[in-house]
């Protein structure tokens, strides 16, 4: 009896399937073969005449990715795949090769977990302190060695853990093997924000010293037509570093880099690339498996969810299912209560899926001198401060948790009251859609990166200050401003810089809104005669000269930064430690990395980290405080376990609480 068979055949872009008569009884099969032929190759009703389909693909790119789903369908559901050409056969070797080294790759990087491969691990420590100046940390070795075994993995070490070095310790490994070996690479593209380009070239010679010549490029100033060139070149740096906008206008240029280059990939931050129909993702995704190694860095994975985790798994191995559940199902894991009858166990599924592919050191193992309790200073405001601060606070709306256009008021008015407390000069300025996305997402967008909210909605048309009914009001608002002037709280924070750097200390101040950071900053200038520096979107071109400067000189005592811009990727504990906190958002990603940029890997064991709160009393700051806490309270109490925890941002329950608080 014959069995049912495909035949396919490939030649370049052109496609030739035949199908057995047998084939046609395979009912659910058929009928899924045919979907997918119509869906990939836009064919209408396929081998409704005929057994035989001649078609074409729109690219090499995609040649490879209807194969391997016509090859992978046709294994599961047993049926007899047969190549009509050599093209065919060298696709069929390519997809088991890599089957092959996935399930090496996975049981190696299982043993080294599980520190089960002793007499390997200590030759490879030997290896890297033979090639290595720099003298790795117990967990970092292991980190490096778990890569070198997963080959393609992900490192979701706490911030300050040294995820640079233990990449650069990975790559140093996998250049020294033979070339040909399939892990064996020549380069590396790092793919980050702009924050990151500084770390990359100065770890690079903390890292390898005079052991190897410096060899890092940025190509943070390239046009588009220079880096299609430096990506088709023989001569390319073995360190090549580059920032998410560069990648997603150049993605086919940068594909072609990997192509022709022996590649270690390494995304860091890679929680920006989370959502899977961004631009990011979209571009990223577009190099499949040309790296021979990846590396995915980030201490804050899941931001939103496990549904974060779905991106950065799937571009890890893109033809194995390796995290074993689709976005939309990760997503109601999400929601669902962790101890709940469906939580519970898909959350041990997914930990056991995703475990051989992901190591994680955390905050303990770095065992670094605890900060110092926090210092609060709480003000009374003063009585026309008050006046505007209930003016604004008097506003009403209609809750309906589940209408946009209350969210959008709901966040409006919390907006307002902060600039209230901290600066009231922002209320002479109109709300903007930068604002909502630096206090209410995930992570607001750097580097030009695309906005999560994707409509073009008007913040202005949600302004409580707008929506006074009376011109009499606003004009009364607008010189309620104009006589308060400086607010009690810049001043109580001039004081406190004024006190700490006479002292000889060094401060960063953060800060949330760039108009808020320009007037602190001449305000610092001209009462304490400070030489004082921005960190913000405006200056990222000139970030690692600022950021060199505060380091180094005394001439720069102090730096105001926006969580947002700078809380990746820089390190300031050499010089700095005291950071002070002139208002807050709801966003818990951006505070909990911006306090590990003076309290991280390094500390002098001796050295004293200091956080400062500046709170306006019975106001929506203490609130914001308050909620912040409790989501990093969650998050300490969840850090040991393997899976880092999610870090929930704020719900509109939360902000509809915080308001009827004030």
């Amino acid at each position: 009896m014959k069995k049912p068979t495909v035949y396919l055949g490939v030649e370049g872009a052109l496609f030739t399937f035949k199908v057995s008569p047998e084939t046609r009884k395979e009912t659910i099969f058929f009928k899924t073969l045919q979907s997918m032929i119509a869906k990939s190759l836009s064919c209408k009703n396929p081998f409704q005449s005929s057994d035989e389909l001649v078609t074409s693909a729109s690219s090499p790119d995609h040649v490879r990715e209807i194969f391997i789903d016509i090859y992978g369908l046709c294994q599961r559901k047993n049926i007899v795949f047969e190549p009509l050409t050599l093209q065919t056969f060298k696709l069929i070797e390519q997809i088991e090769s890599k089957k092959s080294n996935y399930e090496s790759c996975k049981t190696a990087a299982t043993l080294a977990r599980d520190n089960r491969l002793g007499t390997e691990y200590l030759s490879f420590k030997h290896s890297i302190d033979t090639m290595l100046t720099r003298i790795l940390r117990e967990y970092q070795y292991r980190a490096a060695f778990f890569a070198t075994k997963a080959v393609m993995s992900c490192n979701y070490s706490v911030p300050g853990s040294g995820k640079t070095t233990i990449a650069y310790a990975t790559f140093a490994y996998l250049n020294s093997l033979p070339e040909n070996a399939p892990e064996h690479v020549d380069k590396v593209l790092v793919i980050g924000p702009i924050s990151s380009f500084q770390p990359w070239q100065e770890e690079f010679e903390q890292c390898f010293g005079k052991k190897r010549n410096p060899s890092v490029i940025v190509l943070d100033t390239f046009s588009s037509d220079q880096i299609n060139t430096y990506c088709r070149s023989m001569i390319t740096s073995e360190i090549t570093v580059v920032n998410y906008e560069k990648v997603r206008r150049n993605a086919d240029s940068f594909r072609i880099f990997l192509d022709r280059n022996k590649t270690m990939l390494v995304v860091d931050e890679v929680h920006r690339m989370k959502n899977p129909l961004s631009q990011t993702s979209i571009a990223i995704r577009k190099f499949g498996d040309a790296p021979r190694a990846k590396m995915l860095l980030t201490g804050t994975p899941m931001p939103n969810g496990y549904e974060d985790l779905f991106t950065q798994f799937s571009f890890l191995w893109p033809n194995h299912k390796t995290i074993g559940f689709t976005y939309d199902q990760l997503r109601n894991l999400s929601k669902a209560t962790p101890d709940s009858l469906f939580a519970k166990p898909n959350i041990e599924t997914l930990q056991q899926n995703i475990s051989p592919y992901f190591v994680r050191i955390t905050k303990q193992m770095l065992q670094l001198p605890p900060p110092e309790e926090p210092i609060i200073e709480t003000i009374k405001l003063t009585e026309k401060e008050q006046e505007l601060y209930n003016l604004v606070n008097q506003s009403k709306i209609n809750i309906d948790p589940n209408d946009i256009t209350s969210i959008r008021l709901l966040r409006a008015k919390a907006i307002r009251l902060m600039q209230v407390t901290t600066n009231p000069r922002l209320l002479k300025k109109p709300l903007n859609k930068i604002s909502f996305e630096l206090l209410f997402n995930t992570s607001a967008p750097g580097d030009d990166e695309e906005s999560v909210d994707r409509d073009s909605f008007n913040p202005m048309i949600y302004d409580p200050l707008v929506l006074l009914t009376s011109q009499a009001s606003k004009n009364y608002i607008s010189n309620l401003v104009d006589n308060i002037g400086v607010s009690t709280k810049l001043k109580t924070i001039l004081k406190l810089i004024d006190s700490l750097v006479k002292q000889g200390n060094k401060v960063i101040v953060w800060t949330i809104f760039v108009q808020t950071m320009q007037d602190l900053r001449s305000l610092i200038q001209k009462e304490l005669g400070f030489n004082v520096e921005l960190l913000n979107g405006q200056t990222k071109n000139f970030r690692t000269e600022i950021i060199d400067t505060f380091k180094h000189s005394a001439a720069l005592p102090v730096v105001i930064a926006n969580p947002s811009a700078v809380s990746e990727s820089i390190s300031l504990h050499t010089c700095c430690h005291h950071a002070i906190y002139l208002d807050m958002s709801y966003n818990a990603v951006h505070y909990i990395q911006s306090k590990d940029r003076i309290h991280r890997l390094g500390l002098n064991p001796d050295t004293k980290t200091f956080y400062y709160y500046v709170h306006a009393e019975n106001t929506i700051d203490e609130r914001v405080y308050k909620r912040i806490l409790l989501k990093e309270d969650r998050m300490n109490q969840a850090i040991e376990n393997e899976l880092p925890p999610i870090l929930q941002q704020s719900t509109i329950t939360e902000i509809i609480e915080d308001l009827a608080v004030n």
